[in-house]
């Protein structure tokens, strides 16, 4: 006899299954903190000293979403690249608050 092959269709069905879940929902996310800042620079209904540090947060959001969902740094054995990935965090927050009081 032979070995039975599963289809791509079984496979899925598993955790397979459960993480690309997570991945649509996670994209899902990420597409309505995009659409959220279109549409509130569109607009206009926010004044620009409160938009730009709102939009800023939407965007480190997505950024933690991606880095999270997509870099895989929330499975165990990972903790070099989250080390990694947070030193460069702290370095570039300090780069950009220091250009904005540099003016």
């Amino acid at each position: 006899m032979s070995p039975k092959v599963k289809s791509a269709s079984s496979r899925q069905k598993g955790s397979d299954g459960e993480s690309e879940k997570k991945y649509v929902i996670s994209f899902t996310w990420m597409i309505l903190l995009t659409l959220i800042s279109f549409i509130l620079v569109g607009a206009g209904v926010m004044s620009t000293g409160f938009l730009i540090p709102f939009i800023l947060l939407l965007a480190m959001v997505q950024v933690v979403l991606q880095l999270v969902t997509f870099m895989h740094l929330k499975e165990k054995g990972h903790a070099f690249p989250v080390v990694f990935v947070i030193g460069a965090a702290v370095v570039a927050a300090t780069c950009i608050v220091a250009m904005v009081f540099w003016a």
